[in-house]
């Protein structure tokens, strides 16, 4: 039996599932040019996270704060000239709305399929230097957004971003939780 507040093993299953199914309609949604599908993809999956989680107070703040978290990165990220995804607004460097939609989407994982790595923030950060960039270099081979040489250097960037992102985003929707 799952502990309280936390899913059973079929909702996690469901949470990989429709983590994955958003993260692909966004990121082929933008290669397409259709960069409206990601953030309308990643609110329905989002709606049916939170109603399968019972919790939705705590779930829409864990997604907020990914987001505000993904919003520092990613504008850092195209600020600096690491990459420059389609769908940008005019001359800002602020990520558009369906890479904004990403980090929306990486909330919903906290207490589903990844809430194994709770309270393992060295993990968190293993596994956000490698899943972040391995993430957006799938999204370059898929023509969701262009790295700007020297990529292997700016990957090293991403990683070391994605090494705090992970286990910040786990510390705070702990705190969140405990509130």
């Amino acid at each position: 039996m799952p502990k309280s507040g936390e899913l059973s093993p079929m909702k996690k299953a469901i949470n990989f599932v429709g983590f994955q199914a958003a993260w692909m309609a966004a990121v082929f949604g933008a290669a397409g040019g259709n960069y409206w599908i990601g953030p309308v993809v990643v609110l329905i999956w989002l709606a049916i996270h939170i109603f399968l989680s019972g919790r939705p107070k705590l779930e829409i703040q864990i997604a907020l704060t990914a987001l505000s978290i993904g919003l520092l990165i990613d504008t850092l990220m195209i600020g600096s000239g690491t990459y420059t995804p389609p769908g940008l607004i005019g001359d800002w460097i602020l990520p558009p709305p369906w890479m904004l939609a990403l980090w929306i989407n990486f909330g919903t994982v906290v207490n589903g399929s990844l809430s194994w790595l709770k309270g393992r923030y060295g993990m968190g950060g293993f596994l956000g230097a490698l899943g972040g960039p391995a993430a957006y270099y799938s999204g370059h081979r898929l023509g969701a957004l262009a790295f700007h040489p020297p990529v292997m250097t700016h990957l090293a960037w991403m990683a070391m971003a994605w090494a705090v992102a992970v286990p910040l985003l786990f510390f705070l929707a702990d705190k969140i939780e405990k509130k």
